[in-house]
C-alpha cells in the first residue's frame, strides 16, 4: 500500500528527529509507525514542517512548505491518508479523488484542537477516525456524535529504544539502583507540581529524576512558561532535574529506576511515557485517570481520584510510599519482569504496523 501521514502543525521532525531530540508523543508514534509499516514493505510518506525533506528509513520525508510538495502528493496515488492530531480541513483537495482520509489524534475530546469536530461539514471531511484507545473512542462519540462504525482503536506503542532493555530478571534486578529512584517523564502541567511538594514528605528514601519540559512541544526554552517548575525541581532536596532527552538516551535513563512517579492531574487517552516505563522495568504508580487503566493493563498501580484533588494527592503520596518501600523485593521485580515481558510481546511498533495495515486495507469497507 501507498500511505500518507500528514502532519501540518509545521513542526519541524522527520523519522530522524525522535532519535535526536524530544519529540511530542503522537508526533513520535507517526514517525515510528511510518519506518514500521516501511519495513513491512509499504510505500509510505510522512508530510511535516521538515527543513530537510528526502528518503529517511525508508520513509519519504516531505516538506509541507515546499512548493514541489503539492505536486509529489498528487503523483504519489496514496491508497489512505492519515491525518495526525488536530481536525484540519483543506488539504484533501491535493489528493486523488477517492482516497480514504482518516483522522488520527491523541487528544481529548475536550482540546481546542479537535473542537472543530462539532461542525458536521468537518467531521464529512474524514472517512473515519482512529482513537488511541477506547475510553478516547467513547468521548469523541458522546461530544461529536462519531458513529462506531466510522471508528478504530489502535493503541500507541513504545518507541524502539525501550524494545529488550532487559535479557533477563537477573538482568533487570541488577540494573535497579539503591536507594531506588523515581522518575517523572510527562510534561510539566500534569503533575509535576504536586509531586515535588510530595518529595520532602516522602518517608522511604529515594531520589527523583524529572525528564520534563515543553521542548518535546516545540516550544524554545525562553518562551516555557513553566521554567519557575524547573527551577524548584532543580532546588528540591532528593530531586535531580535533567530535562526531556531524545528516546535512546531517555530509555538507558530510566533501566536503573524503579517507579515512574505520575500523579497525573490531566487525562490522558493513551499515555507512551508510562508504557515505556513498563518497558523500562518501571512500577507505575499513578491515578485512575482517563485512560491510564487501559494502557496498563492491570499492572500499574492506580489511585483513585474521587473525593477531590487534595484526598486524592494524599491517598497517592501513601501509594508512592509504600510502593518504594517494596522496591528491590523479589515479588516486586518478578512483576516488573513480567510486564516487560508483556509490553515488548503486545507494545511495540511492529505488532501496531500490522493492525494500521489491516485497519488501511479495508479502509473504503469499513470506515
Amino acid at each position: 500500500m501507498r500511505i500518507l501521514f500528514a502532519d501540518l502543525a509545521a513542526w519541524d521532525y522527520d523519522v530522524d528527529t525522535p532519535g535526536e531530540r524530544a519529540l511530542g508523543g503522537m508526533q513520535s508514534a507517526a514517525c515510528h509507525l511510518a519506518v514500521a509499516l516501511a519495513a513491512d514493505g509499504h510505500d509510505v510518506a510522512l508530510l511535516t514542517g521538515t527543513a530537510r525533506p528526502g528518503l529517511r528509513r525508508g520513509v519519504h520525508c516531505l516538506a509541507a512548505a515546499d512548493p514541489r510538495t503539492p505536486e509529489l502528493l498528487a503523483a504519489f496515488g496514496f491508497d489512505a491518508a492519515v491525518s495526525l492530531q488536530a481536525a484540519r480541513t483543506g488539504w484533501r483537495e491535493r489528493l486523488a479523488p477517492g482516497t480514504p482520509v482518516l483522522l488520527w489524534t491523541g487528544h481529548a475530546d475536550d482540546q481546542d484542537a479537535v473542537a472543530a469536530l462539532a461542525d458536521p461539514d468537518v467531521r464529512s471531511v474524514f472517512d473515519g477516525f482512529v482513537f488511541v484507545g477506547e475510553w478516547q473512542r467513547r468521548r469523541f462519540a458522546a461530544r461529536f456524535g462519531i458513529e462506531e462504525a466510522r471508528a478504530a482503536v489502535i493503541g500507541n506503542a513504545v518507541a524502539p529504544a525501550f524494545e529488550r532493555l532487559f535479557s533477563s530478571r537477573d538482568d533487570l534486578a541488577a540494573a535497579k539502583a539503591r536507594p531506588p529512584v523515581l522518575a517523572y517523564t510527562s510534561t510539566p502541567f500534569r503533575g509535576l507540581e504536586l509531586l515535588l511538594a510530595m518529595m520532602p514528605r516522602l518517608s522511604a528514601d529515594c531520589v527523583l529524576d524529572v525528564y520534563s519540559g515543553l521542548s518535546t512541544y516545540d516550544v524554545a526554552p525562553a518562551d516555557d512558561p513553566f521554567a519557575a517548575l524547573y527551577r524548584r525541581a532543580a532546588e528540591t532536596p532528593r530531586v535531580r532535574y535533567v530535562g526531556p532527552l531524545p528516546q535512546p538516551a531517555l530509555a538507558l535513563a530510566l533501566r536503573p529506576a524503579s517507579l515512574l512517579a505520575y500523579p497525573c492531574i490531566f487525562a490522558e487517552t493513551f499515555c507512551i511515557s508510562a508504557l515505556e516505563a513498563m518497558a523500562a522495568g518501571c512500577l507505575v504508580v499513578t491515578t485512575d485517570l482517563g485512560a491510564l487503566a487501559q494502557t496498563t493493563a492491570g499492572r500499574a498501580v492506580l489511585v483513585p481520584m474521587d473525593g477531590g484533588l487534595p484526598a486524592a494527592m494524599h491517598r497517592y503520596l501513601g501509594a508512592l510510599d509504600d510502593a518504594v518501600g517494596r522496591a528491590g523485593a523479589p515479588e516486586t521485580l518478578d512483576r516488573l519482569w513480567e510486564q516487560v515481558g508483556w509490553v515488548n510481546a503486545t507494545g511495540t511498533w511492529a505488532v501496531r504496523a500490522r493492525e494500521w495495515a489491516d485497519l488501511l486495507s479495508r479502509a473504503n469497507a469499513v470506515l
